[in-house]
């Protein structure tokens, strides 16, 4: 939760000067700053949900393995996308996948 809401704030300080120096249409420079908002926001909800959900949970707990699963498929789901879509297959992309994957190994072996 403390890296996305860093990263959140970062973003909105800085992606500015970042858009003005790659020379970014208007069109574009809005796209990505409502992107950039509503990713970061979608992931501190998440970060908060799982935070709240393993703070609640006892042990062997059936709807946070559940919310664990799911978390970990679209984190995969995510990586997969992101890397397919983006015109430059950077393998950095992928890093959500193995963070889906670490998170239902976890969640299968509990």
């Amino acid at each position: 939760m403390l890296a996305n809401g860093l990263l959140l704030v970062r973003g909105a300080t800085r992606l500015s000067a970042e858009l003005a120096r790659e020379q970014a249409s208007a069109r574009t420079a809005d796209l990505l700053r409502i992107a950039w908002t509503y990713g970061m926001l979608g992931n501190l909800c998440l970060g908060s949900l799982l935070a709240w959900t393993a703070y609640s949970a006892t042990p062997h707990d059936a709807l946070a393995s559940r919310v664990a699963a799911i978390t970990g498929v679209y984190y995969v789901a995510v990586g997969i996308t992101t890397w397919a879509s983006a015109g430059r297959r950077h393998t950095g992309l992928l890093v959500f996948s193995v963070l889906g994957f670490v998170l239902l190994a976890v969640t299968l072996a509990g």
